[in-house]
C-alpha cells in the first residue's frame, strides 16, 4: 500500500470512528466484539504517518513530522486507555471511577486526552503552511477543517462539529496532496516569427 492510499485509508477509518462517537456514550460501551471506535481511530492515527512522505523536505516538513508523531503517539495512547474504560462494560462505577482518577492525573489527562492528540492536528496542517499561497482554497479548506475538530473536541465537546471537522480537514489534506504533485501548468503562447 502506498503513503497515498494509506493516508486516505486512515481518514476513512478516523471518519468512520466520529461517527460512531457520535451514536452516543451507551452505544460506544455497548459494541460488541470489540471497541470499533477507538481501534478505528488509533489505526487511522497511525496511518496519518503516511504524510511524512507526501510532502517535501524543508523546515515546515521536519516541524510538522515531529507534531506528528507525537500527536499518532498521544491518540495511539487514548485510545488505548478508552478500550480500557469500554472493557469495563456495563460496570458505570468502576469505569467512571476510574476516568476520574485519569483525569485527575495530569500526567495522564495532558499528553492523551488534550495536549498530545491535538498535535496530529497541528502536525497536518503544518505540512500545509508552504502549500498556502499556491494551493489556498485547499490549504485553507484543511485549516478550517482542523479547527472545526479543535472547538469541537477541546471547547463545545460536540461530537457532530469534530465529525464535520474531520471530513473537510480529509477533503482539504487529500486534494492539497494531489494538486502538490500534478502542479496547474499554465500555458504561454509566443508567436513564431
Amino acid at each position: 500500500m502506498n503513503a497515498k492510499t494509506t493516508c486516505i485509508s486512515g481518514f476513512i477509518l478516523l471518519i468512520a470512528s466520529q461517527a460512531i462517537f457520535l451514536q452516543g456514550q451507551a452505544f460506544m460501551f455497548a459494541q460488541e466484539p470489540i471497541d470499533f471506535a477507538h481501534w478505528f481511530m488509533m489505526i487511522g492515527a497511525f496511518c496519518m504517518l503516511g504524510f511524512y512522505f507526501l510532502f517535501p523536505e524543508g523546515m515546515f516538513h521536519k516541524i510538522a513530522s515531529i507534531c506528528l508523531a507525537i500527536g499518532v503517539m498521544a491518540h495511539v495512547g487514548m485510545a488505548s486507555l478508552d478500550i480500557l474504560f469500554w472493557s469495563y462494560g456495563p460496570d458505570d462505577e468502576l469505569r467512571n471511577a476510574v476516568l476520574r482518577q485519569t483525569f485527575q492525573t495530569k500526567s495522564l489527562a495532558l499528553p492523551f486526552f488534550s495536549i498530545g492528540p491535538a498535535m496530529l492536528f497541528v502536525g497536518l496542517t503544518t505540512y500545509l503552511i508552504p502549500h498556502i499561497k499556491p494551493i489556498p482554497v485547499w490549504t485553507l479548506m484543511a485549516f478550517v477543517g482542523s479547527f472545526m475538530v479543535g472547538i469541537g473536541q477541546l471547547i463545545t465537546n460536540d461530537r457532530l462539529l469534530v465529525l464535520a471537522g474531520t471530513i473537510v480537514l480529509a477533503i482539504g489534506m487529500i486534494t492539497t496532496v494531489y494538486r502538490i504533485e500534478k502542479p496547474v501548468v499554465q500555458a504561454s503562447i509566443s508567436l513564431a516569427e
